[in-house]
């Protein structure tokens, strides 16, 4: 059982992972509980997902660790919980376009996701996610900068912004138009950003701002046959 279930995570997450093995893969079934550790991320295939405006690059990225807590018994209404630690995340500016990359195509047209709405995009979309220790680096010709978040959480809410405990009261299903609405909202407690000037020559102060809580709400409507839209 827990092979099966490591060669379904490794098919997965291998799209996004370099490397990806079942040694890193820490497993224990009858907790619900899994780890991965020391992970790279494929650059580009970040670059796809998060549509990433085409003069910046991804040149590293990197992950110390992966824990996921599944609810067997309550997938039903009851998160997953997913939580990333130590992510840095470098990019860089170019002042030539890069291209685009189309790899997606041929692999969404066999992903189980796609198409009628069911319960695993059920359970995919209800996904808890925090992410701990997140530093974005960020190098230009004239400046760097950084950008450090202690702690993002991206996790389900009820229409009128409350957290709840299930599932079952984050989502709006209207039969008659034939879709469904959720919500998310996505917090962190501060953010830490410094940026300073790559010329040595010039007397200029790095910037440093501090940022404090913040909430930002989303809610997205899904056509019961798979079509996805933000607001």
């Amino acid at each position: 059982m827990a092979s099966l279930i490591k060669s379904q995570i490794i098919k997965r997450l291998s799209k996004f992972v370099k490397n990806l093995s079942s040694n890193q893969i820490n497993l224990s079934t009858l907790k619900g509980e899994g780890e991965l550790s020391s992970i790279d991320l494929d650059e580009q295939a970040l670059e796809d997902v998060i549509e990433l405006p085409t003069w910046l690059k991804i040149r590293k990225a990197t992950c110390g660790r992966i824990f996921i807590k599944i609810p067997w018994t309550n997938l039903k209404t009851l998160p997953i919980q997913l939580q990333l630690d130590d992510v840095t995340i470098e990019i860089e500016t170019y002042e030539q376009l890069r291209d685009l990359h189309n790899s997606n195509d041929a692999s969404n047209a066999n992903d189980p996701l796609l198409g009628k709405y069911g319960f695993t995009n059920r359970v995919i979309d209800g996904i808890s996610l925090t992410i701990t220790n997140l530093t974005f680096a960020v190098k230009a010709q004239a400046f760097k900068a950084s950008i450090f978040l202690p702690s993002l959480e991206i996790y389900s809410i009820t229409p009128y912004g409350k957290k709840v405990d299930t599932l079952n009261l984050t989502r709006l299903r209207n039969s008659t138009k034939d879709h469904i609405l959720l919500f998310k909202e996505i917090s962190w407690q501060n953010a830490r950003i410094e940026a300073s000037s790559n010329d040595s020559t010039m007397a200029t102060a790095a910037i440093r701002l501090i940022a404090n809580a913040c909430r930002i709400r989303i809610s997205m409507k899904k056509n019961l046959q798979g079509y996805l839209f933000f607001s």
